[in-house]
């Protein structure tokens, strides 16, 4: 039953792959999964986390090629949706986007920590 909890559950720190995978995850979205082994996982994220902000990303520059919108108020999602101007869809989109980015690094960091306790001791 303990072998199947994470190292940081039993006590016992993290190992630095592990920590690798997350920080890489942070860094690229899906990189983690990718350096852990699991590439598919690690493609099928950053494909996911570019078409979300992407998504996000191009309903507010149609907004604001439209002309309906001063250029001002188009300088941060945030400003947009205090304003109005960004669809609650679109602000969804970049929700969606970051939560998908943090799981994938999170995955990254605890399948690693799962993996680094069945492996095996190395020789000294």
């Amino acid at each position: 039953m303990t072998q199947d909890l994470p190292p940081q559950a039993l006590g016992r720190p993290a190992a630095p792959r592990s920590v690798l995978a997350a920080t890489a995850g942070l860094v690229v979205p899906g990189l983690g999964l990718a350096i852990r082994g699991d590439l598919s996982a690690g493609l099928l994220t950053l494909a996911a986390v570019v078409h979300c902000a992407a998504l996000g990303t191009c309903s507010l520059a149609a907004l604001a090629s439209r002309g309906d919108v001063p250029k001002d108020a188009v300088a941060t999602a945030w400003t947009a949706l205090q304003s109005g101007i960004l669809s609650p869809q679109a602000a969804m989109m970049w929700v969606l986007a970051v939560s998908l980015h943090l799981w994938a690094a999170w995955s990254a960091y605890t399948a690693g920590a799962a993996k680094d306790v069945h492996a095996p001791a190395a020789p000294h």
